[in-house]
Formats: C-alpha cells, structure tokens, sequence
C-alpha cells in the first residue's frame, strides 16, 4: 500500500471529523435558540383552555427512587415549583421495599412522606403520593404474581403503571412523565407538554438532558461525561426528533401516553436500558414517533471516573443487546438497518473519534510526514488551525451551558474549565473508549448482565 494512499486516507478521515464538527456547531447553535420557553402564564394558559373549551391534560410524574435518600428531598421541592395547577398534575415517588434491607443513612419513603407533608399543608392539596413496590413484585406489567427478581427501573415503573391503572383516584391522568431521582424539570415543562397535547395530540415527547447540576462536585473527568450527553442531546437527538425520524428515548424527561405505555404492556423489567427499548416497541407495534421538547432538565453528572466507567457500560452493553431485539422485531429491513445503524453511531462512534488522531501521530513519529508535497502541507496546517476549534468543543458547550447551571460559575472559573477542557480532551477520547470497549468484552464473552444503578453526588436540602 503506497505512502500517498495512506496519508490521503488520513486526511479524508481529517476532513470527514471536521465537517462532522461543523455541522454539529451549527447543531449547537439552532437548537440552543430553539430552547424559547412560552411566556404564557399560567392564569394565561387557564383562559386559553377555557375560551378553547378545553381541559388541561392531567400529567401524572414517575421517579424511581431507590436509595435515593440524599437527593429526593430536592426533586420533590421543584417538582412543587411547577408552572402547572396543582390539581392538574401528579407526582407518583416510587419507592421499594427491598430498600429496608440496604445499608443506608436514610431512607427514601421516610424523606418522601415527611417533605410531602409539609408541602401539602403549604398548598392545601395532596400532589405528591408514594408507590412502594412490594419486594416480591416480578417486574411484569399486570402480573400480581410472587417471584424475586433482580430491582431495576422498569420494574419499578411497570409497578407505579399498574398501580395507577387499579386505581379509580387515578383515572383520569393521561400522559406521564418519567424523572429520575436527581433530574430538575424546567418549571414550564408540563405547560410547553399540555399545549403540545392539545395541538398536537402528541402521545410522546422527549426534552433534552443536561447532566451539569453537579458540576462544583464531580471531577475533569464527570464534567466532560455531562458535556458529552448535552452534546448528543442538542444535535444528534432533535436533529433525528425534529425531521420525524425515529429516535431513542433518553431515560428522563419524557413524557408518553397513559393509554400507549399501557397497550405495549409497560417497559421491559430487565432490559439494561429501558427506554431505548421501550421507544424501538412503541414504534415497531404503533408506529408511534417522539415529538421535541424544548424544556431542558438537569441532572448530575457521574462524580468520577469509576462511576463514568460502570454508567457509560450499561448504556453501551444495553444497546448491544438491543440489536437482537431489532432483528427479531417486525419492522421492516430499512428500519432494522436504521436502528442498528443507530445503536453503533451512538455507542461506539469513539472508535474512529481517538483511531485517527493516534494514527496521525504514530504516521508523524514514523516520519511519514517528513517528505510529503506542498500541497500536503498546507492541508496539514489547514487541519491543525481545524484542530484548535474541535479541541474547545467541549469549552464551548460548557460556556453555552453556564446559563443553566444551579451555581453559576465566575468568568475567570469559567476561563480555568475551559483552558481544562482544551488540554484534557486527547486524554477524554482515550477515556471515553474504556466502558465502550469494556461493554463489547462483556457482551461478546457473553458475560452476565446487570442493571447499575448510578451513585449520586449528595445535595444541600434547597427550600
């Protein structure tokens, strides 16, 4: 293979990355003017309905909250901030029994019920309720039957959804919106969902996530984790979302149809990830496609490497394992090649994000690059100018993110993260491959799977 053939091969790889990088700016551009909350007040809203002769839908809110002690106190506050009738919305804790075995400081059920006491009183009205799920409790949807089974979300979700389905008081909930135990819904999120309900009849919607609301508290390496999820959920996600493709759900905040989640028979109880599961069913059974939300929720970030490591692994190994589900599923091959497609560039896109800057270099130590032409050599420059910018990819989105931040940080704290960012990301690339690499280990040697469930970072109680 001759030496011409190889650099013009690297360079190809050079001007594929950096157009990618290109389009992802302007990605990053229109979809962070598209996060426009409506200024329509609530009393606004009310009028609205009425003159429309219309209802307000009635949301009902899932969190899963196993051991989550030290955060749930927080999320049940905001929840209570919500620009949305207290009448017209639900929060359903759900918590599990098989807690009171575990070595914890506090429980969860014992926090719920004390904060939702209080703020009960405050509003004058019962919004919050505790679902416990029975230790015996099998996972699947319907069943009542008695059998042990590992804990997971969609096991505890399937409880809450058969819960709420025996339940007459409930009746009238339409939509539900999963949250996880540490996430911070926008205050206006159920407004910008009831109007989409209205118009649209959208059966369901998925908002972008932002893991940065611990970012005082984690490591270089969990704040370029955050940045690396807020990254694909403000340009590959509503890319796909907004042009009416099919996509796979995020985990939290979405919302979907009380009578759709109901007819696919709940999420699968021992998928590693059930919500690209759960979105790859509704749409190969009702042909049902995710509508966009504007409305970001936070959420934290893995504190360290260890916890990045275990997270970002279930999620790679997850989606590997749904690649079985999309050949055996009856979409059509166009479809099942898109979803497959789907899974690779979304897990393991990391192959050829750190393959082609090592190969530059083993190419420049090997002396490739020492006898190439002009014309080489001014692409060479023109790719390292090219290189600067990529590098403060990262940078840049934790600038753009500040706004969002619980704490926002000082300009020269900024300047400090972004000039980290800068030299730390040749190192990330290397970082970011561990758990995918791991994930294709374990799902190759056909390894046991688990369900981890992530370590927060402990919270200040926020009145």
């Amino acid at each position: 293979m001759s030496k011409d053939f190889l650099i013009l091969s690297l360079y190809t790889f050079f001007l594929v990355g950096s157009v990618t990088y290109l389009v992802n700016r302007f990605r990053l551009y229109i979809y962070f003017k598209k996060i426009e909350i409506s200024n329509l007040t609530i009393q606004g809203y009310k009028e609205f309905q009425y003159d429309k002769k219309l209802l307000l839908p009635y949301i009902g809110i899932f969190v899963p909250a196993r051991n989550e002690g030290f955060v749930i106190e927080n999320t049940i506050r905001r929840l209570a901030k919500m620009d949305y009738p207290k009448n017209r919305f639900k929060v359903f804790i759900i918590v599990d029994e098989r807690e009171l075995k575990d070595k914890v400081e506090v429980f969860t059920k014992d926090v719920v019920l004390s904060v939702s006491r209080e703020l009960h009183q405050t509003f004058k009205t019962k919004f919050i309720s505790v679902i416990e799920v029975p230790e015996w409790y099998s996972g699947v949807f319907g069943s009542h039957e008695r059998t042990y089974t590992k804990s997971t979300k969609g096991r505890a979700l399937n409880y809450a959804l058969q819960y709420i389905n025996e339940k007459k008081e409930f009746n009238g909930i339409e939509l539900i919106g999963i949250l996880d135990a540490d996430g911070r819904l926008h205050s206006k999120v159920l407004k910008e969902v009831g109007l989409k309900k209205i118009f649209n009849n959208a059966k369901l919607l998925q908002g972008p996530v932002f893991q940065i609301s611990n970012f005082r508290n984690v490591t270089l390496v969990g704040i370029a984790a955050g940045l690396e999820l807020a990254i694909h959920h403000m340009t590959e996600l509503p890319a796909k979302i907004l042009n009416n493709k099919v996509q796979f759900l995020a985990g939290t905040n979405y919302f979907i149809d009380k009578e759709v989640i109901s007819q696919v028979r709940g999420w699968d109880q021992d998928t590693l990830v059930e919500d690209a599961e759960l979105a790859l069913r509704i749409y190969s059974q009702l042909g049902i496609k995710a509508e966009w939300l504007s409305c970001p929720e936070l959420e934290q970030s893995p504190e360290n490497f260890r916890i990045y490591k275990k997270q970002r692994e279930r999620w790679a190994r997850g989606h590997l394992c749904l690649i079985k589900h999309v050949l055996f599923s009856n979409l059509n091959n166009g479809d099942k090649v898109d979803f497959i497609l789907k899974i690779i560039s979304s897990q393991f896109r990391f192959i050829i994000d750190f393959f082609v800057p090592v190969a530059a270099i083993c190419f420049m130590m090997s002396g490739y690059f020492n006898e190439i032409g002009n014309a080489y050599s001014y692409v060479s420059f023109t790719f390292l100018v090219a290189s600067l910018f990529i590098l403060d990819l990262y940078g840049h989105v934790y600038r753009r993110l500040v706004e969002f931040m619980p704490e926002k940080p000082s300009v020269w704290f900024q300047i400090k993260i972004s000039l980290s960012l800068f030299f730390f990301m040749p190192f990330f690339m290397f970082i970011q491959a561990v758990p995918r690499l791991h994930a294709l280990f374990n799902f190759f040697s056909l390894n046991q799977s688990e369900w981890y469930k992530t370590e927060r970072t402990r919270e200040l109680i926020v009145e």
